[in-house]
Parts: C-alpha cells; sequence; structure tokens
C-alpha cells in the first residue's frame, strides 16, 4: 500500500511538472468577461464595416482576430501597447486583464452538449532569430493554452508545418493561412477555431427552392433558398428587422439582421443599423413566435489581409518598423520587432440541418531588415563610368578624402 501511495505520489508531481498543466492562478490580472466579451464585439462590427464595400461577400471571426491579437499584445511595450488597447477596443483593460478573463471565456465558449466548438493557439518561431522572454512563454502557457514551436524558418517546408497545423486545426475546412516565410520573419502567433452544431428546428428539405435573391446593384439571382415555418424569436422595427435562429444547444444561435438602410447609398447607416439592432435584441428577452423565415443556403470562404483596417482603427504603432515596440516578445537576433501581417482566412456553410464553420487568423511578426554595412573609412578606389558603353570617365584612389589639390 505504502509503495501505491508513493507511486501516485510520484505520478502527481510529474505531471505537475508538465507543460501542460497551467497555473492560471499566477495570471494578476482582473477578471471580466463582459468587458472582453464587448471588446471582442465592437472590434468585429468595426471591421465589418470598413471591410464591407456592398460588392461581395465578407466573413470575419471576431474572437479569432482577437485572440491572435490578445496572444501579441501580451508582448507590446509603452505607446505600442496603449495604441493596441486603444485599437481593440479593450477600454480600461490591460494586457493582465485580458490574460485572466481570456481563459475563463475561452472554457465557458467550448462548454457545450451539442454544438461543437474549439478554438486553439499556437506559435511558430525560430530560435536563431529570436530569443523568447521569459515572462511571455509563461503568460502564453497559463492563459491562452499556446505551444511554442521552435521552426527553423529557413528550411523550404517551414511554411508547409504552419500551413499543416492550420489544416489539422480547422478539420481540413481551411488549409493554409501563409504563403512565405520571410527572412525578417521572427514569429508567428495563430488561433484557429470551429464550430458545427444542427439547427434546433431544421429546415425541411423539401422546401429548399429557387428563387430570387436582390443583390445590392438591383439586379436579381436564382438561389436555392430555405423556409421554415416555426416559433421563433423575432423582431421588427423602423431600422430593420431580426430573427434568431437556435442552435440544438441552447447557448448557440444564429440572429439574422435586416436593416432598412440601402448598403451601397447608406453603407454607414446600414452598418450602424446591424450594431444597434442587435446590441437590442441581445439585451431584451424574446418569446418565440410563429414566422415564416427564408434563408438562402450558404457556402462562403472568405480571406483578408487585415493590415490597414486595423491601422484604421488607431494601430499604426504596431505596424510601424521603426518605432513599434514588442520588446515583450523576446530578443532578436537582429533589428526591431513589429507586426509585418494580420492574416485572416473564413469558412462557414449553412444548410437546412444546420452550420458548419471554421476561422484562422495569424499575426506575423518581423524585423526591421538591416542592409549590409560598407564603411568607407580607408583608401578606396572611385570609378566614375558610363552605363551603356561602360566608358571609365574617372578612376581614381582615395587615400585621403580631404585634401583639395
Amino acid at each position: 500500500m505504502n509503495r501505491l501511495l508513493l507511486l501516485i505520489a510520484l505520478l502527481s508531481a510529474f505531471a505537475a511538472c508538465t507543460p501542460e498543466n497551467h497555473d492560471r492562478e499566477t495570471l494578476p490580472g482582473t477578471v471580466d468577461v463582459e468587458a472582453l466579451v464587448n471588446a471582442n464585439n465592437q472590434l468585429g462590427f468595426l471591421l465589418l464595416s470598413h471591410l464591407d464595400t456592398a460588392a461581395s461577400n465578407v466573413l470575419i471571426s471576431p474572437y479569432s482576430i482577437q485572440s491572435a491579437l490578445w496572444m501579441t499584445l501580451q508582448g507590446a511595450k509603452n505607446n505600442t501597447r496603449s495604441a493596441m488597447i486603444s485599437g481593440l477596443q479593450l477600454g480600461d483593460l490591460v494586457p493582465a486583464d485580458v490574460a485572466a478573463t481570456y481563459p475563463e471565456l475561452d472554457a465557458s465558449l467550448m462548454a457545450n452538449e451539442h454544438t461543437r466548438f474549439r478554438s486553439f493557439n499556437t506559435l511558430f518561431y525560430d530560435a536563431n532569430r529570436l530569443t523568447i522572454a521569459g515572462d511571455f512563454r509563461q503568460v502564453m502557457t497559463n492563459a491562452f493554452d499556446a505551444p511554442f514551436n521552435d521552426l527553423d524558418f529557413n528550411q523550404p517546408d517551414a511554411v508547409d508545418h504552419v500551413n499543416q497545423w492550420v489544416k489539422e486545426k480547422t478539420e481540413g475546412k481551411i488549409d493554409k493561412i501563409i504563403d512565405q516565410i520571410t527572412e525578417d520573419d521572427v514569429m508567428i502567433l495563430l488561433n484557429a477555431l470551429t464550430i458545427s452544431g444542427d439547427w434546433l428546428y431544421p429546415f425541411p428539405v423539401e422546401a429548399t427552392f429557387d428563387q430570387d435573391f436582390h443583390l445590392p446593384d438591383g439586379t436579381t439571382v436564382k438561389t436555392p433558398m430555405m423556409h421554415l415555418d416555426w416559433n421563433l424569436a423575432h423582431e421588427r422595427t423602423t431600422e430593420g428587422a431580426m430573427v434568431q435562429l437556435p442552435l440544438r444547444d441552447s447557448n448557440y444561435a444564429a440572429l439574422f439582421i435586416l436593416p432598412e438602410a440601402d448598403p451601397v447609398q447608406q453603407p454607414e447607416l446600414w452598418h450602424q443599423s446591424v450594431r444597434t439592432l442587435f446590441s437590442r435584441f441581445t439585451s431584451q428577452k424574446h418569446d418565440p413566435a410563429r414566422a415564416l423565415l427564408t434563408l438562402p443556403l450558404l457556402e462562403v470562404s472568405y480571406k483578408v489581409l487585415l493590415n490597414e483596417s486595423l491601422k484604421s482603427l488607431g494601430m499604426e504603432l504596431p505596424f510601424d518598423p521603426q518605432q513599434a515596440d514588442l520588446s515583450g516578445l523576446g530578443t532578436p537576433s537582429r533589428g526591431n520587432m513589429f507586426i509585418r501581417r494580420v492574416d485572416h482566412r473564413t469558412y462557414l456553410k449553412m444548410d437546412e440541418k444546420g452550420l458548419d464553420g471554421a476561422a484562422v487568423t495569424s499575426v506575423t511578426i518581423g524585423v526591421t531588415s538591416l542592409p549590409p554595412v560598407y564603411n568607407f573609412d580607408r583608401s578606396f578606389a572611385l570609378i566614375v563610368y558610363h552605363l551603356p558603353t561602360r566608358t571609365v570617365i574617372f578612376d581614381g584612389v582615395i587615400h585621403d578624402p580631404m585634401p583639395v589639390e
């Protein structure tokens, strides 16, 4: 019996020392889930408005984008940190608060019986190019459950390693996020998420048939449309109409919003209505009542480089090669670290049975390129010549640049 107890004690001690055992009690920040959710939603609506041209579909995942940027924020210092806090709509939240709150929010999103939600974080870095800061490594492990992958960025298959992680975590829905790793890249922070679930009230397959869908330019296109006659939460106001379609798990639903404003002639009002109607609907109780719902079958893939959109929200500094301060990430072998790219890809399929979606966000950290140094501080030759014919006009050797004879 004593030997058994000793074995159990040794196994427990070993488990406590493994990387998977995260000590979240060491996170010093204040937990404020509501504030972090508000920041997530505000950034999502702002990015959606900035990206939408009413010419093509836009589909983003605010939670994936924020997850990757919240990780990056942990390495931001001084004015760069302030710019990111402002741009990410965090208000009074500081990086420590984000780190302390993230595990609780992430766990609540995954705790569902029928709807399957999964979110993964990770980091790829080249140890020859970057020495990770101890504090940053600790918060990535304890708060974001983000493993560190030491990857030789010079290897030809380095891009494949990153994209293979993306493909695995999105269950094949998204096959890649980056096309290259440059000689100036030192770290890639990644979030990948998936969500899938059945509608609580499925659409009858036999009730799907082609109908006109009206495009923003005034033309119509024949589209397979699903139809449902059921008791649903819904509301109509002067700004627009809203219908909520729950998934089997009562913790998730899709809210469909139809603003009255014209998306082409009144784009700002259209998006303001989306924000207002979402806030109105989600802040009130709606008893289900009979409604006839018509929705198109959807399968949307979308990808975007978010650099300019994020800069428009006041985050220019983190993207500035000279002025960015991301020293909290670690110490690069050369140059100054800055956010080189924020890439985002999404996929969503919606049919009579339910929905299935995935999203990936990557934040690529680069360093300023230091050009080769040529210091002409000793004797040198000087040749002035005609480029097309290579005719030498002057040639000489300079040993002393000061005397004039």
